[in-house]
């Protein structure tokens, strides 16, 4: 099976800075008219998971 998400060798790199400073951290792709097709990184902390959302993969 294909992966879902990929990540590149300096992307993977700066995940791992931005988790160093903040804490963990998961990628919301946004699915409404207001918000564009661009993933939003939030802290994992916190964030309200609501129904209709599903996991597409862990990096």
């Amino acid at each position: 099976m294909r992966a879902k998400a990929t990540a590149t060798p300096a992307a993977l790199d700066l995940i791992a800075e931005i988790v160093a400073e903040h804490g963990p951290v998961l990628f919301h792709q946004p699915g409404g008219c207001c918000h564009g097709s661009s993933p939003i990184c939030y802290p994992r902390v916190g964030f309200i998971v609501g129904d209709q959302m599903c996991c597409w993969a862990t990096l």
